[in-house]
């Protein structure tokens, strides 16, 4: 798993899985593994679960390692209530999708009523979990603009543009959006800017 920190910009932690993805128990190794990397990040942390190179998952690891991650992106707080895990605010990202991932995933959150924003092999955006049609619609318009206000997705929509807000902060508190300054930012263009913000770095060399 390698991580980046653009400069006032979340942190973008990727995470590449295990080529064979079943049991219980191994599903809450990688999950921990994952969440003892970002345990120490005061930010917005977004974590990419590439399954690029997973060629089997089962339910109870689909369970363990994204279900359990969104919801504590959703929850942050322990089961007893007390004090946050982790960062301040986490998003989890879920990449690289085949048909045979679908459904152990898509099963696990609609369990625990979660969603979670995921892109397909061919880097097609897709949701997971459970959302209905007006909240996959507005997030589709926000992945095509890849960052915006509430007044274009108002126009697009024929809502007053309170309305779209107010649905736009919902994505944001389900953890499917970056709300940043007033814009809405899609995953996607978080990990552009991100990407670019690392190479200026790189290319940088001290005089």
């Amino acid at each position: 798993m390698n991580a980046g920190r653009p400069a006032r910009h979340p942190l973008v932690s990727e995470a590449s899985l295990y080529s064979c993805l079943v049991t219980r128990h191994t599903g809450r190794a990688v999950r921990t593994s994952i969440e003892e990397q970002v345990a120490g990040c005061a930010g917005e942390v977004l974590t990419v679960l590439d399954f690029r190179n997973v060629q089997v998952i089962d339910f109870s690891c689909a369970d363990e390692i994204v279900a359990k991650l969104a919801w504590v992106a959703v929850e942050q707080r322990r089961e007893g209530g007390a004090k946050p895990i982790g960062p301040r605010r986490s998003f989890v990202l879920v990449r690289g999708l085949e048909e045979y991932h679908w459904d152990p995933i898509d099963s696990a959150l609609r369990r625990r009523h979660l969603a979670v924003a995921a892109e397909r092999s061919d880097g097609k955006p897709v949701l997971l979990g459970t959302v209905d049609e007006p909240e996959a619609q507005l997030w589709h318009l926000v992945c095509e603009y890849e960052r915006v206000t509430p007044a274009p997705l108002a126009g697009e929509l024929g809502l007053p543009e309170r309305e779209a807000r107010s649905r736009l902060d919902g994505l944001h508190r389900r953890r499917l959006v970056l709300r940043q300054a007033g814009q809405y930012v899609s995953f996607r263009r978080l990990m552009v800017e991100s990407s670019r913000r690392a190479g200026g770095r790189r290319e940088s060399r001290p005089g």
